[in-house]
């Protein structure tokens, strides 16, 4: 279950509309998205998410999981500069650190019932 979508929507002006007994409607789950961070629901009930899937397993890694950069990081200034620490740090993993992207998910609520049926990159 996706906490970030049903908290949001059950907080939301539409409450009051959902008729289920629990606080919390499940709404969207895997596969229509992954990794959210961020979210907006529109007006019809369309639900925009930031993706990302760059968290330490598929993407850039948590500067918190290598003390050893901490010095090299501060000095980063430019988006080079961090691919640079990257490859000095661990060559070997910036092909798979950089095989992803973010992108904006576009969930759509076909049918009426609150609950996702379609969802595309936006």
């Amino acid at each position: 279950m996706n906490i970030i979508v049903s908290l949001l929507v059950a907080m939301s002006p539409i409450q009051y509309e959902i008729k289920a007994e629990a606080d919390v409607l499940k709404v969207a789950e895997a596969p229509q998205l992954a990794n959210p961070v961020c979210l907006e629901v529109g007006p019809n009930f369309e639900i925009f998410v930031g993706e990302t899937y760059r968290q330490e397993h598929f993407g850039v890694p948590d500067n918190r999981t290598f003390p050893e950069w901490l010095e090299d990081d501060l000095r980063i200034q430019t988006v080079e500069d961090r691919g640079d620490m990257y490859r000095k740090h661990h060559p070997e993993l910036v092909e798979k650190w950089t095989s992803k992207e973010d992108r904006i998910v576009l969930l759509r609520d076909l049918d009426g019932d609150f609950i996702v049926d379609k969802s595309t990159v936006y």
